[in-house]
This record gives C-alpha cells, sequence and structure tokens, in this order.
C-alpha cells in the first residue's frame, strides 16, 4: 500500500491501513510527522510521482496493476449503487448520494466530522467537480462547525450553501446561530 501525507478520516480505512501497517509505505515531505507508519519515503509527493512516472517509461513496472484495481472500483461502485436505488433500503448511506445528485452547481457544503464526513467518503463515490467542500478539524473536529458554515454563507451571500452535520456537532456550536441573528446572515 502507498500511502500519501496523512492517514484518511474514515474509522474503516484506518482500521484497515493499521491491519495491513507491516506492507504501508507513506510518502511525505513531513517524514514521520506525527504517524505511526513503519516504511516512510520522505519526498514531495510531485517529485514521488515523477520518479514512479520515469520508471515506468523506461519499462521498469507494467500497468496490469492499474486495470485491475479499475475494475474492482466498477464491480463495488455498482454494487454500492444497486443498493443505493433499492427502494426497500433504508439507511443513512443514501442520504450524502442524494445530496450530492441534488445541489445545483456552485453549492458550499459544509460537513460534520466523525459519520457525516465518513458517510460521505464512502457513500458518494467521485463527488462534482463543482462543489466547493468545507470541513473542520480541531481537537475534535465538531468545534465551530455551524460558524463555519456562517462564515462560508457570509463570504458569498447570494450563493447556495448547505451544512451537514449530526446532532452533538450542533450542539457544541448552537451559539454559531447568534452571529446569524446578528450579522444578518441567511
Amino acid at each position: 500500500i502507498i500511502r500519501f501525507g496523512r492517514k484518511p478520516v474514515s474509522k474503516v480505512l484506518c482500521g484497515l491501513l493499521d491491519k495491513y501497517n507491516s506492507v504501508t509505505t507513506m510518502v511525505s515531505p513531513f517524514g514521520r510527522f506525527n504517524d505511526d507508519c513503519t516504511d516512510i519515503i520522505t519526498a514531495g509527493i510531485h517529485d514521488f510521482c515523477e520518479s514512479i512516472l520515469q520508471c515506468n517509461r523506461d519499462g521498469a513496472y507494467s500497468a496490469d496493476w492499474l486495470s485491475e484495481l479499475q475494475k474492482y472500483e466498477k464491480i463495488i461502485n455498482s454494487i454500492l449503487q444497486t443498493r443505493m436505488s433499492d427502494d426497500q433500503l433504508d439507511f443513512d448511506g443514501k442520504i450524502p448520494e442524494s445530496i450530492i445528485l441534488k445541489l445545483p452547481d456552485n453549492t458550499k457544503l459544509t460537513i460534520g466530522n466523525s459519520k457525516p464526513i465518513r458517510d460521505f467518503d464512502a457513500f458518494t463515490g467521485r463527488i462534482k467537480e463543482n462543489l466547493r467542500i468545507f470541513v473542520n478539524r480541531g481537537a475534535s473536529g465538531i468545534d465551530g462547525l455551524v460558524s463555519t458554515a456562517l462564515g462560508t454563507a457570509a463570504d458569498d451571500p447570494t450563493g447556495k450553501h448547505l451544512l451537514y452535520l449530526g446532532d452533538l456537532s450542533f450542539y457544541h456550536d448552537m451559539n454559531g446561530l447568534l452571529l446569524a441573528s446578528r450579522y444578518s446572515i441567511n
């Protein structure tokens, strides 16, 4: 496994990476900074990729692994789409997919941490390129989410905005709603 930068947000993916830590290589310009990966290449991601591409141009590597990976990704996405379209199946994973499909172009989407961001990561596949996505990452990531969304709305008062978060995150920043009324933020 070649991992670029820090561990991802997904708890499931982090668990899988921990399971295969002995065969994981992290590429990061910052080295081992705050990471438990045992095999680290300290290099810029762009430089590392350029060197791999050069090896491929020289015929040192085969592209078979890429076609295999793409094949499995199509199979998984097909299974996921079949399950998502099942009207009898009700689960939280349908919400992010529905949001992504229905959001108008140029919407600013603020996503809460923990389950909301993991659901978007797991169930949306490729996200539209014309969305601007915002997240917080602090001590626990739940502090200030309402205020963050209000900040994006204040920056673009005529644009479309959506905040998707859990009840605990909302509770931790209900005071952010005071900003909305005090400064007439829509």
